[in-house]
């Protein structure tokens, strides 16, 4: 089974959902659709994604890609 931009952008999605605990991150994804992920009060942030490349790196090894994500 090849594992599709799309299905990789549901997986991250999934991630978020369950790891926002506190504030509101919203999310520019490669292909322009855009998600909140809200909890209440505390901080804000956003992140655009300009590639699926990226995305497909933050589901599968996250600790070495959002570094790298960041200085890109």
């Amino acid at each position: 089974m090849e594992l599709t931009g799309r299905s990789m952008q549901r997986a991250l999605d999934q991630i978020l959902r369950r790891l926002i605990t506190q504030g509101r991150l919203t999310v520019r994804w490669p292909d322009g659709g855009t998600a909140t992920y809200a909890a209440g009060p505390g901080p804000r942030a956003a992140l655009a994604f300009a590639s699926p490349a990226t995305v497909r790196r933050l589901v599968l090894d996250p600790a070495l890609a959002f570094g790298e994500a960041y200085m890109d």
